[in-house]
């Protein structure tokens, strides 16, 4: 089943002592790119956390927000560090007076530098860490379901496109019979006006005729392309499938570009132009197929 890289989730948890704020983002990349923003006093949690959001993402951009608030005061109260802020604060009153700044919201800028504000709780307890991952496993949950939904809808657009591709196919049969006609007709017309002035082998002729006939001859392509459009279709039912479905409309690209240098003929090269039509939307598709 095709699921989306897009995919958003939230998860807002009350429990006794504060209130969770879960949010996962993700977009299409290449790899598994995860950014984590989180209060400072789960940064000793940082390897469990980001392993359940590796586990469950597998693949795309991802940004996850989780913010925890207190609804105790005092649990949640933040201290200045001292040192630190009157370091800051004399670096840019130094700086200030030298430009000749106003230097009135110093101190302002001063609090939301780093490290400045430190909270009272470094570090969480683990039976609180137990209700953060509740939160990020429920914020997952939602964010697996809509990147399910959209998956969906790709898969509709994908088996469209395949479809419509292996209809070409069909056209391009038709036209066959008619092609390989037109070509010997057209050979032989030319081969009467040298008979005119040179003498020609028949039998050679005859050989010669055929295997450039053969050449021409797409059905290889046409039996390969048609396994690939059913490979496509049954790979989209596997589980984290984006990338063996690349590698799949890249073998369907290579059969329908061959079919349309073979082609010698304007109708059969339409079909071609316009199974290549189907083959970028399905690539475009794809860039999002986790």
């Amino acid at each position: 089943m095709i699921l989306s890289m897009t995919g958003y989730g939230q998860a807002i948890t009350e429990f006794q002592r504060f209130i969770i704020k879960t949010d996962i983002r993700s977009v299409n990349g290449k790899a598994l790119d995860v950014n984590l923003r989180m209060p400072r006093e789960l940064y000793n949690k940082e390897f469990l956390i980001r392993n359940e959001i590796t586990k469950q993402t597998v693949r795309g951009s991802v940004n996850v927000n989780i913010n925890v608030e207190y609804k105790d005061v005092a649990s949640s109260a933040r201290k200045i560090n001292t040192q630190l802020a009157e370091s800051y604060l004399s670096e840019l009153m130094h700086i200030a007076n030298r430009l000749a700044l106003p230097n009135e919201n110093l101190m302002q800028n001063v609090l939301s530098l780093p490290e400045v504000m430190k909270s009272i709780n470094d570090e969480i307890s683990d039976d609180d860490f137990k209700f953060v991952m509740e939160s990020l496993q429920s914020a997952l949950k939602h964010f697996i379901s809509f990147r399910t939904q959209e998956g969906a809808a790709l898969q509709k657009v994908l088996s469209q496109s395949v479809h419509n591709i292996s209809s070409l196919i069909n056209d391009v049969e038709a036209l066959e019979p008619q092609r390989l006609l037109s070509i010997r007709e057209r050979i032989t017309k030319d081969l009467t006006d040298i008979k005119q002035r040179i003498k020609v082998d028949e039998n050679r002729f005859e050989q010669e005729l055929i295997y450039y006939i053969e050449r021409l001859d797409v059905t290889e392509e046409k039996v390969r392309l048609r396994n690939h459009c059913t490979y496509f279709v049954e790979v989209m039912d596997e589980e984290n499938c984006g990338r063996k479905l690349n590698f799949v409309a890249q073998e369907m690209g290579r059969e329908i570009n061959t079919m349309g240098s073979k082609a010698n003929d304007s109708k059969i090269q339409q079909m071609v132009v316009l199974m290549k039509d189907e083959l970028e939307k399905i690539k475009e598709q794809l860039l999002n197929v986790l």
